[in-house]
This record gives structure tokens, C-alpha cells and sequence, in this order.
């Protein structure tokens, strides 16, 4: 990660980390609730893991810890309350499956549309440098594969509905293919150049970066003009001193 190797998080930020980690936990969840799904257990299983370890190599190198503190325990909230809610509130299992299903499509096709935040960006510098290009293609293959694995299982949470007419907010991965593609759209329309302008984040970095050099100089200078003054007030104290004792010898 570019974290590890710069030991700095820039301007980067623990929240996609955290919604990846939720919307992989209510997916385990989800998978224990149609009869302990193995491919959707293992495979967001993993995910937990991964970005576990996102988060911790993101939380060495962060300069403001309690924030990410304060994130952290809301999201390990969020997981205990639902999975509570599931088990010991809701008695009926279908109905439980169906809710659970719901949320965790809406938090996955919002960590899916996350890079468009940026799309104003882009297309007022035209180009694309600021869009994470391996983070999009990934996703949105991986997108593909559910919706493909989805058909295979017949399920409504993971694909189309069996009367083949889409239910809103049930075919995340549908969703999330076609946010895929328009943000893989984005890289053909706006392409990468040298010399693009840079990212949001850098460029508020560098005016912080500008500011503090100017703060530190301004400081110098007024440190020089302070030394100065005291200097020339001491030279100006023992100069009719050395001149006394000139004139007495």
C-alpha cells in the first residue's frame, strides 16, 4: 500500500476501509441466514480480514487515532446491534433474510458509487488522475462475478428477481456494474496524461504544506527582528560606557 511505503496517510481516508469491513460483515450474515452459504462465507470472510489489516496499517500511520477510534466503535455497534436485531427480534427467518439482504445491498452499491463523489473533478480538469483506477476495475469484476454467481443461485439479493423485472435496491450487484462502467467510462472519455492536475487531496496538502512555510518564515522573520532590536540596544548601552572610559584613561 502507499500508506506503508510513504508512513503517511496523506489525504486518504478510513472510511472505505470501515464500509468495505461493514457490508462484509452483514454479507457473512447474510450467508449464515440461506443455510451457510460456504463460497459467500469464505469469501467475506476474507474480505473481514483484509481489511482488518487496511485498517490497522492505516491507523499506524494516521495522525488523528481517536477519530478513527471513534469510527471503529460505531461500525463494531452497528454489526452487534444488527446481528442481534436478526437472531433475537425478528422471528421470522425469511423476513429476516429479506431486511438483512436490503441493507447490505444499500451499504454495498454506496461503497461501489464512492468514487463518483470525485466526477466534478474530473470533469472540470478532464482527466482521471484522481480516480483510483485498480480500486474501480477491481470492484466492478468482482461485480460481475456475484451477478454471474447470483443467476447460478437464484437468489433475488444477489441478482435479478426470478420474474426477471429488477426490485430496487435488491440487485446491488447489477447497480454496481452499472456504476462500474460508467466510472470505467469516465478513464476512456478523460484519459490519464502526464502532467495531469492533481487529486483534491493533494492539492489541499500543498496549500496546508504552503501555508505552514509561510507561517514558519514570517515567524523567522520577525525572530531576526527581535534579535536586532535587543543587539542594537546593547550596542547602544555599552558604546558610552567604552567612550567614558576612554576619555578618564
Amino acid at each position: 500500500m502507499d500508506i506503508a511505503k510513504k508512513r503517511n496517510v496523506g489525504g486518504n481516508t478510513c472510511v472505505p476501509f470501515l464500509c468495505s469491513m461493514l457490508g462484509s460483515a452483514f454479507w457473512f450474515k447474510y450467508a449464515t441466514l440461506i443455510g451457510y452459504n460456504p463460497t459467500m462465507i469464505i469469501v467475506n470472510t476474507m474480505a473481514i480480514v483484509m481489511n482488518s489489516g487496511y485498517l490497522w496499517i492505516y491507523y499506524l500511520f494516521c495522525g488523528r487515532k481517536p477519530l478513527v477510534h471513534r469510527y471503529l466503535m460505531a461500525i463494531l455497534a452497528l454489526i452487534a446491534t444488527t446481528y442481534w436485531y436478526v437472531d433475537y427480534v425478528l422471528e421470522d427467518r425469511e423476513d429476516a433474510r429479506c431486511k438483512l439482504g436490503l441493507i447490505a445491498c444499500c451499504i454495498s452499491v454506496l461503497f461501489t458509487a464512492s468514487p463518483l463523489v470525485l466526477i466534478g473533478h474530473v470533469i472540470e480538469t478532464r482527466s482521471t488522475e484522481a480516480l483510483p483506477l485498480l480500486l474501480i476495475a477491481s470492484t466492478f469484476l468482482v461485480s460481475v462475478l456475484w451477478l454471474l454467481y447470483g443467476m447460478v443461485l437464484g437468489d433475488t439479493f444477489v441478482t435479478e428477481s426470478p420474474t426477471g423485472s429488477f426490485i430496487a435496491l435488491q440487485v446491488q450487484n447489477g447497480i454496481s456494474v452499472v456504476f462500474g462502467l460508467v466510472q470505467l467510462a469516465l478513464f476512456a472519455i478523460y484519459p490519464r496524461r502526464r502532467g495531469s492536475p492533481a487529486s483534491p487531496e493533494t492539492i489541499r496538502d500543498g496549500e496546508d504544506a504552503r501555508r505552514d512555510l509561510t507561517s514558519t518564515t514570517r515567524l523567522q522573520q520577525s525572530g531576526r527582528k527581535v534579535l536586532d532590536s535587543v543587539l542594537r540596544e546593547r550596542v547602544a548601552v555599552v558604546d558610552p560606557l567604552q567612550l567614558g572610559r576612554t576619555g578618564r584613561k
